[in-house]
Formats: C-alpha cells, sequence, structure tokens
C-alpha cells in the first residue's frame, strides 16, 4: 500500500511508502495541522485484527514528506487502569501522571460480587486497560485555518466486552510533536440498555434474569461484516435495503472472537423477527457459519456449552405469544429455526451476557 501526491504546478510526483500496513477502509483526509505547512496529509486504517485503527500524519519538510503522528506509538503504555478498594476503578495518564476515578458501584450485583467483599474490598488485585484508538477525526482549533485530532479509546475492565467508558483526547501539534490539549472521560451508564428481558414471567414460571450482563451494540460499520453479507445473500448496495447491529464475543475456548449481526430489512425480517447470523473468521476471511431466522433481540449468549460452543437463548413469537428458546450448536452450526428447539425451563437461572440489548425503536442500527 501507498500514497501517491502529484504536484499539478510542475507535475512532480511524491510517495509515501506503507508496505508495512495491513487493514480495511483505508481513507485520506487533507489539512493543516502543522502551522509551517500548507497541507498535511491524515490517513486512516481500520486494522486488519480490527482492534481499533492506525492513524498516520505526513507533513511535507523541504520536498520529503514525513511522518509527525503515529497512531501505534501513541497508543503504547500511555494509560493505566486500575481497581481499587470502595468500587472504584482508576484511569491513570503515565505521561501526566493525571487520575481519573470511575465509580463502579451501580454495576450489575453479579459483577460486583465476583471482584469485591462485602465490606467494599477487593477479593485480588485487578488490572484493565484502554484499548488503541478505535476512531480520530479533525477539529479546527482557535485557528480556523488549522486543525486539531480528536481521538477515542474505549476503557475496559478485565475483557474487551466490559466497557467501563471512554477517552476522548483533543492533540494539538506544536512545532515537533502533537500535546494534548484537552481530555475528556465519558462513563457507561450502569443502567443503560434493554432490559426488558431480564425477567420473563408468565402465570407459571419466574425465570431468573438477575445474572446477565447487558451489551449494547457496536455503532460503526463494518465493511468486512458487510461483505460477508453480500456474498451470503448476494446483497446488492444499489438495491437492497438493510440495517444491522453486531457485537464480538467469544462463543468457544479459543482466542478469536466470534460476531452476531442482527439483520434487519425486507430480506430479513418477517412480523416474528428480525434474522442473526453468526460469522467467524476463517483464513483472514469472514465466514457465515450460522443463520436463525425470525427472533427478538436481545441475544443471551449463555455460560452453558454444546459441542464446544455456548448456548443462545432468543426471544420468538409463537401462536402471537413471546417464548424463550435455547439455541444448541450441533457441531456445524446454531438451527436455523429456533420454533423447533426446546424452550427455555420454568425456574431457571441463565448466567451469560446478553449481547445486541439495544431498543430498537430508538437505534435504527447500522445502514448498509
Amino acid at each position: 500500500m501507498e500514497i501517491i501526491i502529484s504536484d499539478g504546478s510542475n507535475g512532480e510526483n511524491f510517495t509515501i511508502d506503507l508496505k508495512d500496513i495491513e487493514g480495511y477502509n483505508p481513507r485520506i483526509i487533507i489539512g493543516k495541522y502543522n502551522f509551517n505547512s500548507l497541507n498535511d496529509i491524515l490517513f486512516i486504517v481500520e486494522n486488519k485484527n480490527e482492534e481499533g485503527i492506525t492513524a498516520l500524519l505526513y507533513t511535507l519538510d523541504r520536498e520529503k514528506f514525513i511522518k509527525i503522528f503515529d497512531s501505534n506509538e501513541y497508543n503504547k503504555d500511555k494509560f493505566k487502569v486500575i481497581y481499587s478498594n470502595g468500587y472504584i476503578v482508576n484511569l491513570i495518564n503515565n505521561k501526566n501522571n493525571e487520575k481519573y476515578r470511575i465509580d463502579i458501584r451501580n454495576k450489575e450485583k453479579k459483577y460486583i460480587d465476583e471482584k469485591y467483599n462485602e465490606n467494599g474490598n477487593l477479593k485480588k488485585i485487578l488490572i484493565g486497560d484502554v484499548l488503541s484508538m478505535h476512531d480520530i477525526a479533525s477539529v479546527r482549533n482557535k485557528n480556523e485555518e488549522m486543525f486539531d485530532l480528536l481521538i477515542k479509546q474505549r476503557i475496559i475492565g478485565e475483557n474487551i466486552n466490559d466497557i467501563l467508558g471512554e477517552i476522548i483526547t483533543v492533540l494539538r501539534f506544536d512545532d515537533m510533536s502533537f500535546e494534548d490539549v484537552d481530555t475528556i472521560i465519558s462513563i457507561v451508564s450502569s443502567n443503560g440498555g434493554n432490559k426488558s428481558i431480564r425477567k420473563n414471567k408468565t402465570k407459571d414460571e419466574t425465570i431468573d434474569f438477575s445474572n446477565i450482563d447487558f451489551i449494547e451494540s457496536e455503532y460503526k460499520a463494518n465493511l468486512r461484516i458487510e461483505r460477508a453479507l453480500e456474498k451470503e445473500f448476494l446483497l446488492n448496495p444499489n438495491c437492497d435495503n438493510l440495517r444491522y447491529l453486531y457485537n464480538r464475543i467469544k462463543l468457544k475456548d479459543s482466542n478469536k472472537y466470534q460476531i452476531l449481526v442482527y439483520l434487519e430489512g425486507p430480506k430479513f425480517c418477517t412480523e416474528n423477527g428480525g434474522t442473526l447470523v453468526v460469522i467467524e473468521e476463517k483464513n483472514n476471511s469472514y465466514i457465515i457459519t450460522s443463520r436463525i431466522r425470525n427472533i427478538i433481540n436481545p441475544i443471551i449468549v449463555s455460560e452453558n456449552i454444546s459441542n464446544g460452543y455456548k448456548d443462545l437463548i432468543v426471544k420468538v413469537i409463537n401462536r402471537g405469544k413471546e417464548e424463550l428458546r435455547v439455541l444448541k450448536y450441533n457441531g456445524n452450526s446454531y438451527p436455523i429455526n429456533p420454533l423447533k428447539e426446546e424452550k427455555l425451563k420454568k425456574n431457571s437461572k441463565v448466567r451469560g451476557v446478553s449481547v445486541i440489548s439495544d431498543d430498537l425503536f430508538y437505534i435504527k442500527g447500522i445502514e448498509y
């Protein structure tokens, strides 16, 4: 991969070598970030392993483009995330020693009980993390001709699905390098998400969902998912109407995440719900391994395992009534028709994670 710049005044070409960069959906933003230059080039690409993005900024210096920002360098050991007594997570900026306190006492009871004793003291030392930047944008600074960089990074607990908040940092170029000029910490609400499935009560039964953690879907379009959907369903972006919501989660004991994608559109919906697909990465390609039709979000990923994969619990409409069905992996895929699968047993106590927990009345999903 490379960037070729052509000088329209004299026809001279410049090349920026990106041979070591691998990823998807590359894009370029032209703007003035360095006071001493006319225009700089911001290159952005989604990482091949999907853990954020790579962003590189180049400026022209004496007929040669030099790199003045590299997200891989910026991401290195800048923050520490440390749990402490009293239901507090400390976020520490290693560069300037600033400390931010995240109060997690309103997290789910199961989450708190796993980590803290009754007196609020930690059961063991716990360390979180700050992920690589997942978004970057250009924002005008006080000098209307100049741009700053706005960077977003997620704060997580012990795993990638435990999102505690987000760091939003504004960077400004100062002669030799970019420096922080503003930092905002955005905290994820502990009471958010669609809780309508937490208790499913009928006249004869009560099902306990109090040990379920709820995760709302990703908000950023994913071109690799879209290419997999196109291949599987023969979609035409100029004709087919589709919105989708997705989460990454581990369905089996491996280092790789699977992706659950909920589809809404004429090809995928009936009056009884939408379509769920399971995507896995094989040989650097996204492959749809399961289709499940006529279900309603959210989808619960249970801690129970069948044939190496976690069971899914889904809501269906059967003869006008809502029911919960358990989908077990059969060795090749999850069953396509949930109505043929067993009902969730009376008085069940379910443990796991609820994904795509958005309220679809307000959240319309990502437009294809």
